[in-house]
């Protein structure tokens, strides 16, 4: 596994708010800059493994289309997710850490699951540059988002 991005941040929101919000992937592109849309592609259960999603993203201006699929859930505190996006095999995660009883420590990891990649190390660069950069404006994103609610 190939780290490529990692933010944390405190939300003055209680944690099962900041869970039930973040991992509904539907709510995905309201704080996530790049994603055009994202909808479940099977009938499972949000939070079950092995439910699945089709999302289109904007990656060097070109729309790609990948499936997300739910990988690992402990509710409230950790949501995994894997694409099949080819050449990067995306993993993000998500974790959320009770602070008090109306503030959340949310961390969202992106991680590459190529082993291939290993192989590049300027375009490992190229993405956690890129990522870092995009995670950390999400976070604020989502942060605003769930403050003012």
């Amino acid at each position: 596994m190939i780290q490529l991005a990692k933010v944390t941040q405190s939300i003055k929101q209680d944690i099962n708010s900041v869970f039930t919000y973040t991992t509904d992937l539907e709510n995905y592109s309201n704080w996530f800059e790049g994603i055009i849309h994202i909808e479940p592609s099977n009938t499972l259960a949000q939070l079950e493994i092995g439910k699945t999603y089709r999302e289109t993203l904007l990656i060097n201006d070109k729309e790609e289309i990948l499936t997300i699929k739910v990988h690992h859930c402990s509710s409230p505190t950790q949501f995994v997710t894997q694409g099949d996006l080819v050449g990067l095999l995306p993993q993000m995660t998500m974790s959320f850490e009770q602070i008090s009883e109306q503030e959340t420590r949310f961390t969202l990891v992106y991680a590459s699951r190529e082993p291939a990649l290993k192989q590049n190390p300027e375009m490992i660069q190229a993405l956690q540059d890129d990522l870092h950069s995009r995670a950390n404006k999400a976070v604020q994103n989502l942060k605003k988002i769930l403050e003012e609610r």
